[in-house]
């Protein structure tokens, strides 16, 4: 769901589209389903927004004058594509980088398999990227959206667990 997100906030971005904007943000964000991602993506979105209203980009200038409280990461991330013109296909390489990244950083907390075996295991996975943003293209708006039952499970115990030893 996320890079047929990005694509369509791309698009917005780049249209100086208003409505479209604040659409897909308010979508971005409903996908969320529980209150842990909701407020992961909300603090993730605010804290690329805080930085880019201090380094003066028009969009975030853009956003805060429109009075929205909440933003997406997504939406955050795509206004900081679009002001340094940066295409979609290398924003979208950025953003599945970086979402691998941190989970193999969190899969090496978790299980005992060591620095080189998650080296090997992202080596394996970025050269799927390519396809993943090819496949992105063809989404449909109305199919864009969750179809990860565990997760939202897990995420749902994480979230009431007592302690944790790791923010994920």
């Amino acid at each position: 769901q996320e890079l047929p997100l990005l694509r369509k906030l791309v698009d917005a971005w780049q249209q100086q589209d208003q409505a479209q904007i604040e659409y897909w943000n308010r979508y971005s964000l409903a996908l969320r389903e529980t209150r842990e991602l909701y407020q992961e993506d909300i603090q993730m979105g605010a804290a690329l927004m805080r930085l880019t209203r201090d380094l003066e980009y028009p969009g975030a200038l853009q956003w805060q004058s429109w009075q929205h409280k909440q933003v997406s990461y997504l939406t955050a991330f795509a206004m900081v594509a679009v002001a340094n013109n940066i295409p979609f296909d290398a924003a979208a390489t950025g953003l599945l980088w970086s979402w691998l990244e941190n989970q193999i950083a969190a899969a090496l907390k978790t299980f005992p398999m060591g620095q080189t075996a998650g080296q090997r295991i992202f080596q394996r996975l970025v050269h799927a990227v390519p396809d993943w943003i090819e496949q992105s293209k063809q989404v449909a708006d109305d199919h864009i959206g969750l179809s990860l039952p565990g997760v939202v499970l897990a995420s749902m115990q994480h979230e009431r667990q007592y302690s944790r030893l790791f923010r994920s």
